[in-house]
């Protein structure tokens, strides 16, 4: 997750040329990006896989795909790919939690193959400034990626968010860790159809989307104390009858 761009010719290092050297050779790169940084050099190089940013940030529109009720914080759907074993062994049932990401447009590249890993809804759309209006982008939107060279056999994971690494969000969504391990091992060449978790001495929290959680939330914070209420009342008036 580069805070800056990579240099390029002309600067002290030539980083550009080096990834590209690097990539040229075979290599492998698991790229996270945050909006907050331009990037136009980084940027440059994966629209050579076939990989370029959708402008603004991805609002979700549908609640069971965000959570705590904001909806940038996105709980997005997993693919299923077929040029990259990075899902395999990954368990599925477990949210990713993205937050503040850009989409990630793919488009169709000499040479490259390429495919979406986790996809927003239908109802998403991508804004650059306050609620949605004209002119906005409508998803679905990719927001991470894989690309191959099929002539150098360099491979690309791009996450479009820089904080899915968070060690914090682990402890709540721990989706985000079984994730990067199956990308990871992916570009490594490893190929395992069980990632196993470490066994955690705290109890696991439970990540819940939005919808569920207002469901439950009208149910014991409403519906329940209302019933009981309900309930002593009649109590009381059936005891003062005899």
């Amino acid at each position: 997750n580069p805070a800056q761009d990579l240099a390029s010719a002309g600067s002290l290092v030539d980083e550009m040329s080096l990834l590209r050297s690097y990539l040229g050779s075979g290599g492998k790169v698991l790229l996270l990006t945050d909006s907050y940084y331009n990037t136009p050099n980084l940027d440059a190089l994966m629209a050579e896989f076939g990989l370029t940013r959708t402008e603004g940030l991805v609002v979700e529109g549908d609640a069971n795909h965000f959570m705590n009720g904001y909806p940038y914080y996105l709980l997005p759907d997993y693919t299923s790919p077929t040029e990259t074993t990075a899902l395999d062994g990954v368990d599925t049932s477990r949210h990713v939690l993205l937050q503040m990401a850009q989409g990630i447009t793919l488009t169709e590249t000499d040479n490259i193959v390429s495919e979406a890993l986790l996809t927003t809804s239908n109802s998403a759309y991508s804004k650059t400034a306050g609620d949605k209006e004209d002119g906005d982008l409508d998803g679905p939107f990719a927001l991470a990626a894989y690309a191959r060279n099929e002539t150098t056999e360099a491979e690309v994971i791009w996450v479009n968010c820089g904080n899915v690494d968070n060690e914090a969000a682990y402890q709540v969504v721990p989706g985000n860790c079984t994730f990067l391990q199956g990308c990871a091992a992916s570009l490594a060449g490893q190929v395992s159809t069980v990632l196993i978790d470490s066994k955690a001495l705290e109890a696991a929290p439970i990540s819940v989307s939005s919808s569920v959680s207002a469901v439950l939330g009208l149910t014991f914070i409403v519906i329940l104390p209302a019933a009981l209420l309900a309930v002593g009342a009649v109590v009381v008036v059936l005891r003062r009858r005899k």
